[in-house]
């Protein structure tokens, strides 16, 4: 795990860590749990935003040379937990996409948008009132998204970052992922 309980502004280091050694999944404020699923924890504290990121291994069965277009498809699930003075549950973004840097992804304090390769089309938004999701409860089936053009450098890409509420807001999002599949399309 890297921090993905999440509940405080974890002062120590996010840079992302290998999930299990020798997987190529690399994951800052994420975590996974053995036989179940993995998770990424974005937070938004009163002055800050917290992103999370988990990036997969590089796609190398895809013949060297080669540009491809995939589509990926997985099962999710999200949650989230509140605390503070007025705090209220958050919505958050799901970024979908693709990075080719290898290995740990340097901390991803993001902002509104995630550093790599993004589309605005691969995007999707988790209201504040979805709350049934856990390691072992991913309601949401067969999610998919597309990338065009993709090699077999490259790593598909997972970030979440929390809506922004003013005041004495503190809370963490959490997205579950698994069964996550790429099949090569027309």
């Amino acid at each position: 795990s890297s921090n993905d309980a999440h509940k405080t502004s974890n002062t120590g280091s996010r840079d992302a860590v290998e999930l299990k050694s020798g997987s190529g999944w690399y994951g800052a404020r994420c975590g996974v749990q053995a036989g179940t699923s993995a998770r990424i924890a974005s937070r938004r504290e009163t002055s800050a935003n917290y992103a999370a990121r988990i990036d997969a291994p590089q796609l190398t069965g895809i013949k060297s040379g080669a540009t491809v277009n995939v589509m990926v498809t997985y099962d999710y699930g999200a949650n989230q937990d509140k605390g503070g003075l007025g705090s209220t549950y958050n919505g958050f973004t799901v970024w979908q996409g693709y990075t080719t840097q290898t290995g740990g992804i340097a901390s991803p304090n993001l902002g509104a948008s995630p550093s790599g390769t993004y589309d605005d089309a691969n995007k999707f938004h988790i209201s504040a009132d979805e709350r049934d999701g856990s390691y072992t409860n991913l309601p949401h089936k067969d999610h998919s998204f597309t990338l065009s053009g993709v090699g077999n450098n490259v790593r598909v890409s997972w970030a979440t970052v929390s809506d922004y509420n003013g005041g004495l807001n503190n809370n963490t999002q959490w997205l579950y992922i698994d069964n996550v599949r790429v099949q090569i399309i027309p």
